[in-house]
């Protein structure tokens, strides 16, 4: 989604904010996901500010009694045509009030847009003195975030992310789950992202950081990202950019040891960090296949059938379990919906013998028994 997509979404949903917000009676709910919807772009600030000043020029405009409505009644559109002078009038109304800028008039609209500042205003001041925003997602839940430096992130279910943009330095941790990082260029701004023991560093890059349990896995899909232990994170940061004295990928995407245990990918490298242990050797990997699950795709290859169903629910209210160990080893390939859960129920049923049972959200897989032999 380019910059112009972007912001006519949040043109619309800045529309429907504001008639939610006009009607009334709004639950503590909706307000609370009203300012999530703020903090989460300058964007939706910028949006809502806009729909503030536009009404209160509509508020202003005096010549409403030269708009005609004949013929709306007649017309599934309901267009109304309107009169020349009038709409020469709201025109120049609209353009002096959008140069000039002057305080708003109408009292009924000036908390809404002082509002919407105040919370991008209070929210900076609390990611940057206080602590770092947070970002949680449930079972099933995936969001897309642009960070106020532009930074764009795609956050898988299950996942918990704690964001510090400070004017040297934007600091992220990832403290469960994986998420995709395409990081707005800023040479003058390091974006750190800490998971576990293991940092990655990049300056305008992306790239997918996923706490698996085999470690932290870094995937590259553009640009180039050190990865490193927490404890070299100051002297990697005075290295910013400088790849002497690191481990980098070697022709075969193995890597060969250096003076110092950072690791240097660039697109189509992915590195796993142990739990406790150094990085494993660089492997090159198709970095759309492996980042798959950012768009809703699972790409398995080679997987075990506990593993996938595990990837399925996180992703599904339905939950699938395995009644055996047998079957929970059998191997797995396919591309699938995150969100079609019946279509691995299809398709297991194929490859192995297979008793499902089912009960409301639950699904159970048993090894089926082998038909008695025939003498």
């Amino acid at each position: 989604m380019d910059g112009n997509e972007r912001r006519d979404r949040a043109g619309s949903e800045a529309i429907e904010w504001w008639l939610q917000l006009e009607a009334g009676g709004m639950s503590s709910e909706d307000r609370d996901a009203f300012v999530e919807w703020l903090r989460e772009s300058p964007v939706h600030v910028s949006e809502m500010l806009r729909m503030g000043q536009l009404r209160a020029v509509l508020d202003e405009f005096q010549d409403w009694d030269q708009i005609s409505s004949v013929g709306a009644e007649k017309t599934d559109e309901s267009i109304l045509p309107f009169d020349r002078g009038a709409t020469d009038s709201l025109s120049q109304a609209i353009n002096h009030r959008m140069s000039q800028r002057p305080a708003y008039r109408s009292r009924r609209y000036q908390w809404l847009a002082v509002a919407a500042v105040v919370v991008a205003v209070v929210s900076v001041w609390i990611s940057t003195f206080i602590g770092p925003q947070v970002i949680q997602t449930g079972r099933g839940e995936r969001r897309g975030v642009m960070l106020a430096d532009g930074s764009m992130l795609r956050i898988d279910p299950e996942s918990r992310l704690q964001i510090h943009l400070e004017r040297h330095l934007r600091d992220v941790k990832l403290e469960q789950g994986r998420a995709v990082f395409r990081v707005a260029k800023d040479p003058t701004r390091p974006f750190l992202v800490h998971a576990g023991p293991t940092v990655v560093r990049a300056v305008g890059t992306e790239f997918g950081v996923d706490r698996a349990r085999e470690g932290v896995v870094v995937t590259v899909a553009a640009g180039k990202v050190a990865v490193f232990p927490q404890d070299q994170q100051l002297a990697s940061a005075s290295r910013a950019g400088d790849t002497r004295g690191g481990r980098t990928a070697g022709q075969d995407g193995g890597t060969r040891p250096a003076a110092n245990p950072e690791v240097f990918l660039t697109a189509g490298q992915q590195v796993t960090v142990p739990p406790n242990g150094a990085a494993e050797a660089v492997k090159l990997v198709n970095s759309n296949d492996a980042l798959a699950w950012a768009d809703g795709r699972l790409v398995f290859q080679n997987s075990r059938v506990a593993d996938v169903v595990e990837q399925f629910n996180r992703y599904n209210l339905l939950q699938m379990r395995v009644g055996d160990q047998q079957l929970a080893n059998q191997l797995v390939n396919g591309v699938f919906d995150a969100n079609e859960p019946d279509s691995f129920i299809s398709v297991i049923r194929t490859i192995a013998s297979v008793r499902v049972e089912r009960q409301g959200q639950d699904v159970t897989f048993f090894s089926a028994p082998s038909p008695p032999e025939v003498r």
